[in-house]
């Protein structure tokens, strides 16, 4: 959905003005509202990727034990690339990112890196990885 908000704002700002829904073609029109959806985008595209990528009939324990690892590698190298301002990982955000919102990425990272831990245990997910092969 995000993403169809993001491919469609200049429709979606010309259909709210003309409907006369200005509190949303305010948001449209804000850089940091459009940056923070951007964001979002990019990081829900990518936790859709994780998630497609886990479903299948080839998909078993070790490949998805693997898979959580490298995400979780994925946010931290993210949050520090993001701490030095470099937004190359997040290509819709890099091209229109304003300032105001690396502190904001760098919190949601810290916080998603936090998520994933919680759900999925470094010492879990190698205990698994050590049972499967025993």
């Amino acid at each position: 959905m995000l993403s169809r908000v993001h491919e469609l704002q200049n429709e979606l700002l010309t259909f709210c003005g003309t409907e006369g829904h200005e509190r949303f073609c305010k948001y449209l029109r804000n850089e940091l509202w459009l940056s923070r959806l951007e964001y979002l985008t990019e990081i829900f595209g990518q936790l859709n990727r994780l998630k497609s990528s886990m479903q299948g009939r080839n998909e078993n324990i070790l490949i998805s034990t693997d898979k959580l690892i490298a995400f979780r590698k994925k946010v931290i190298l993210w949050k520090s690339s993001v701490r030095a301002d470099t937004l190359d990982m997040f290509p819709l955000v890099r091209k229109t990112c304003v300032k105001e919102m690396i502190p904001d990425m760098v919190e949601h990272l810290t916080c998603l890196g936090r998520r994933v831990e919680e759900y999925f245990p470094q010492s879990v997910l190698m205990n698994l990885i050590g049972f499967v092969i025993l």
